[in-house]
């Protein structure tokens, strides 16, 4: 998944320091594991690797900074 914030500069900060995390709503589950990478744009981005351990509903938020953001996806096959 590509995240995108303003001011980010893959030369100044080349493994971004943006936390993302993630848990299952509808059923207890094991947590999300998640790996953030730069990706040069434009506009400059960080790829974000995520591994959801089961399908259903996942709320995921990303820590940059003093930013976040939250939003809820449905996983189905």
């Amino acid at each position: 998944m590509q995240w995108w914030r303003q001011g980010y500069d893959y030369h100044t900060e080349p493994k971004p320091n943006l936390k993302v995390t993630g848990k299952r709503l509808d059923a207890p589950a094991p947590p999300l594991m998640a790996e953030a990478n730069n990706v040069v744009g434009p506009p400059p981005s960080m790829m974000v690797g995520m591994n959801f351990p089961t399908l259903g509903c996942w709320e995921i938020t990303g820590h940059y900074e003093d930013d976040e953001l939250t939003f809820v996806v449905w996983l189905s096959k």
